[in-house]
């Protein structure tokens, strides 16, 4: 197929993506959707896209990027606060294809740590997980 025969992606929507998240942490880290997830959870008048628990303790936040945006220091700071407000430890940035798994260690100043970068696009297809 040629440049001049090529067509361009469609512009997936936001929520379609969230699916996707969705359906990448239940099957492919192995949370239950039910049990595990909570979308929309609210902190203090905002938003964060996904909070999963474990035993039924809030553990983590999801912050979800449009897959076509770079995930920035502007989103970090997004989750953070979530984090920050709710006493969560562990936050994950997102954009689909870029996934970014940070540690906060409380106290002042606040501490957070990158602790796992993946580029799902760049994994060599012979490497299982």
């Amino acid at each position: 197929m040629t440049a001049a025969t090529t067509k361009p992606l469609p512009v997936r929507s936001p929520r379609y993506e969230g699916k996707d998240i969705t359906d990448f942490v239940c099957a492919g880290l192995g949370y239950d959707k039910y049990d595990d997830l909570t979308t929309e959870y609210q902190v203090k008048g905002e938003f964060a896209d996904y909070g999963i628990r474990i035993d039924k303790q809030l553990a983590a936040f999801i912050e979800v990027k449009r897959c076509s945006q770079k995930l920035n220091a502007k989103h970090l700071r997004q989750v953070q606060m979530y984090a920050v407000n709710e006493g969560v430890e562990w936050m994950i940035l997102s954009n689909g294809q870029v996934w970014q798994a940070y540690h906060m260690t409380a106290g002042l100043p606040v501490v957070i740590d990158l602790a796992l970068e993946v580029d799902l696009l760049s994994l060599d297809p012979r490497f299982e997980i």
